[in-house]
């Protein structure tokens, strides 16, 4: 079993290899005697594939054991692959139990799914299992480059890495994006040609937009949030906020966590602050619902930036202060003034009672908090963590 793409029943051909080869059963099938060569070009009679999305019946399956009952015609098993094998129905299944529990010498069963909880227990029970799991993007890209190598595609890497994060850890996804890609930039990949033909957003902006969420900075996200929203749609460009803001959450609790995607916001306040990207992530998830019903998603989606941290103000007693969003926006645009709002940032923050240090906020040492509790008899106060004064 495994996820969609992941080489399910590619692994059941092979197995249907490893058990008919004339040298076998072996566990290097040689690839090239008449069993092999039938079973790779799909022409080989006692290798049966049966779709069981498509033949879910419990007739089907009577007329598959009635079959199973002869001897193979050339080969030396006679194998049955059954894909989406939780797609039979329950008397399907029933019929199938008593041949998985004591099947013929000469058969082999073979069942691939992507939902294993959908298949009784009674059936799982008489199977040996085995998992298939995702690929990460490295191991993607390199199979793609491999690829590419054989086929003569020229490209950049990066092209090549961005459809090895867009194929979601499946190896037939990729390899369709690659061949989309290849047809769209006549065999010269780019990284541009390949956002544009993805619809992806610039990773870079993306970047710059949770960096303006950590800095509390509301004029530059909102400015940034409207370039992306002219390369993509406003989903797909929170969608992908999301993916760095979990990415960061997880590096803040596991410092060897590896990851690309936003690897250059680790230095920026509030980046190491789990409570604090916790509450961004849990907002993004709410948000986007009532971004794609939204009638004008841009809007929605700039308003639910304003509640995702960005409302704190990180800039008083600058120069800034007073001046219009077009003009506070702009006087932002060198690395300097950005290192200068961080400091200003990360001070502010401090005076208004939040923790940059991911340390436990002790109410009991809170002078106002203790007051209210002595005005109030039976008061009681829980400790919290990054408390943010919005």
């Amino acid at each position: 079993m495994g996820a969609s793409g992941v080489g399910k029943t590619t692994c059941a051909r092979i197995v249907s290899l490893c058990l008919n080869c004339v040298s076998g059963p072996t566990p290097d099938p040689c690839g090239t005697c008449h069993e092999c060569v039938s079973i790779k070009n799909s022409t080989n009679p006692d290798v049966i594939e049966i779709d069981a999305a498509s033949n879910t019946g419990v007739d089907d399956i009577r007329v598959l054991l009635e079959n199973s009952s002869y001897l193979p015609t050339s080969s030396r098993y006679k194998v049955y692959i059954i894909d989406e094998v939780h797609m039979l129905s329950i008397s399907a299944f029933n019929a199938l139990l008593k041949t998985l529990e004591d099947p013929a010498e000469h058969v082999r069963f073979v069942m691939a799914t992507t939902e294993v909880r959908k298949v009784p227990v009674t059936v799982a029970s008489r199977c040996h299992r085995l998992d298939l799991f995702k690929l990460t993007t490295d191991q993607l890209f390199t199979h793609l480059v491999e690829i590419a190598k054989k086929e003569g595609i020229e490209h950049d890497g990066d092209g090549l890495r961005l459809i090895a994060e867009n194929a979601s850890g499946s190896v037939r996804n990729a390899l369709f994006l690659l061949e989309q890609s290849a047809i769209y930039t006549k065999s010269k990949i780019h990284v541009s040609e390949v956002r544009a033909l993805l619809g992806c957003v610039d990773k870079s902006l993306t970047e710059d937009l949770v960096k303006c969420i950590l800095l509390a900075d509301a004029p530059s996200a909102l400015e940034v949030f409207k370039k992306l929203c002219s390369q993509s749609l406003p989903v797909s460009i929170l969608e992908g906020v999301q993916l760095i803001v979990y990415e960061l959450c997880v590096a803040s609790v596991n410092e060897e966590h590896k990851f690309d995607l936003g690897r250059g916001l680790l230095s920026t306040v509030r980046s190491g602050s789990t409570p604090f990207l916790s509450r961004v992530w849990q907002t993004l998830t709410h948000g986007l619902q009532e971004v794609k019903n939204a009638d004008d998603a841009q809007r929605a989606g700039e308003m639910m930036l304003r509640n995702t941290g960005v409302g704190i103000p990180c800039r008083r007693g600058t120069s800034n202060e007073g001046a219009g969003p077009g003009q506070g926006a702009t006087s932002e645009g060198t690395s300097d003034q950005r290192a200068a709002d961080s400091e200003h940032c990360a001070e502010h923050m401090k005076k208004n009672g939040v923790n940059t240090h991911n340390k436990v906020y002790n109410p009991e040492e809170d002078e106002a908090v203790m007051g209210v509790m002595r005005d109030f008899e039976g008061a009681s106060v829980v400790g919290c963590y990054d408390l943010v004064s919005e």
